[in-house]
């Protein structure tokens, strides 16, 4: 008979499973022993692989931080060469008005980056201010802000130049008044920015800065407030800051008639924006004047020639002073 192993070399398990004839298996090797490392070594690595890797973690998110200072910072000059190229464009503006045309919106966290900006400016000596008057603006007291020489020549640095290619701009914010305040509202306040403003059209920078007609065997002039051009020509604005006289009103009539009447004019409308409200019967006072009856005694070529003119050559807006946002105008 064979020889059996003897019991006590085998152990109680496997005696009890009756695997007493099977050789015992191998353990799976350890980590350590597999890259022949002991078991204190593997944990000094393991320590030092983590130390690294939370050292990297702290790194990233440093370089983050400086990356968001560095667009902090660049964003920050963008704002400041805006606002200064937006004054060298309408000669002065309040705070609202940079909040507005800079940012894109007049509100309280606007309003106060914009005040940010402009106090930048005037410790750098870039920016003079003055208090607004009651007679420049009715919705609230605000400071005027223009370019000093200093800001002008970083206006030049910047590729543009003061209107009319003016050294400062302490003239425009000397004999500031009501009506270019309400023009410049209406510059930051329109939706595209192919606008030109009220000191441009008056530097002849605009690409229509008068029009010419005839009117009782007499010539007249007429300047717009502001340009805007639109996907099929310009957009004439007159900004409606007081009350018009009847003789003020026949004027608009006729240059609107010689204005419309040519077939190769490059104006496509008259847009009359209300900016107080003693303006708002504007709408109103037009569309009576250029409606006729068939009794009216009109010629039948001015009759037809109003008709189109009320229909298509017409807008009217109005200016929300605390926003300078513009809305249509409806006729209560």
């Amino acid at each position: 008979m064979a020889d059996r192993p003897a019991l006590s070399a085998v152990s109680p398990q496997r005696r009890v499973l009756g695997l007493t004839d099977i050789a015992p298996r191998h353990r799976k090797p350890s980590p350590a022993s597999r890259f022949g490392l002991c078991e204190q070594q593997l944990r000094r690595t393991y320590r030092r692989c983590m130390h690294t890797f939370v050292a990297c973690v702290r790194a990233g998110a440093y370089l983050c931080a400086a990356i968001q200072i560095m667009n902090k910072r660049n964003l920050g000059a963008a704002y400041r060469a805006n606002t200064l190229l937006l004054l060298a464009a309408v000669g002065y503006a309040s705070t609202r008005q940079v909040a507005r045309g800079v940012w894109g919106r007049c509100d309280e966290s606007t309003r106060r980056m914009s005040s940010r900006t402009l106090r930048w400016l005037l410790e750098r000596r870039l920016i003079v201010r003055r208090r607004e008057g009651d007679k420049i603006a009715m919705a609230n007291q605000e400071f005027l802000f223009a370019l000093t020489p200093a800001g002008a020549d970083k206006v030049r640095e910047l590729g543009s130049s003061l209107v009319a290619a003016k050294a400062h701009a302490r003239d425009y914010l000397r004999h500031a008044h009501s009506h270019r305040t309400a023009c410049n509202s209406v510059y930051v306040a329109w939706h595209t920015p192919s606008i030109w403003s009220e000191l441009e059209v008056r530097a002849d920078k605009a690409p229509v800065n008068e029009f010419r007609y005839w009117s009782d065997s007499e010539e007249f002039g007429k300047i717009p407030d502001l340009i805007a051009e639109n996907a099929v020509g310009y957009e004439w604005i007159e900004v409606e800051n007081s009350w018009r006289s009847e003789k003020d009103l026949a004027k608009v009539v006729n240059c609107m008639r010689a204005m419309f009447s040519e077939e190769k004019n490059n104006i496509t409308c008259m847009h009359f924006i209300i900016t107080v409200p003693g303006a708002k019967t504007i709408g109103q006072r037009l569309r009576k004047t250029l409606s006729h009856g068939p009794d009216s005694g009109w010629p039948r070529q001015v009759r037809e020639l109003d008709a189109r003119i009320v229909a298509q050559h017409l807008k009217f807006s109005v200016l929300n002073h605390e926003t300078l946002e513009l809305s249509p105008l409806r006729d209560d």
